[in-house]
């Protein structure tokens, strides 16, 4: 799943976690964060920097704006993550 936020930052998270029961999860990730510098270059961010860790099956990612503050919500079957975006 990728989430194109803006020119200057990409969230990421895949999508193939668990494809049967009898199949262990298929990726290693937990999301990343991509830092861009306006012109179409990027950088991965870690975990630690970033505050971005996703570490369950997410199934949809989305841009929300409420108020002046901006965030993005990571959904899955059991779990909702909510991060803040600063400018």
């Amino acid at each position: 799943m990728f989430l194109a936020v803006s020119k200057s930052f990409q969230l990421q998270q895949p999508l193939l976690f668990i494809t049967q029961i009898e199949t262990p999860r298929n990726d290693a990730e937990v999301g990343f964060f991509l830092k861009g510098n306006g012109k179409g270059n990027f950088n991965a961010i870690t975990v630690l920097e970033s505050g971005f860790f996703t570490p369950h099956d997410a199934k949809y990612m989305k841009r929300i704006k409420f108020g002046e503050t901006e965030a993005v919500l990571v959904a899955n079957n059991n779990y909702i993550q909510l991060f803040s975006i600063k400018p």
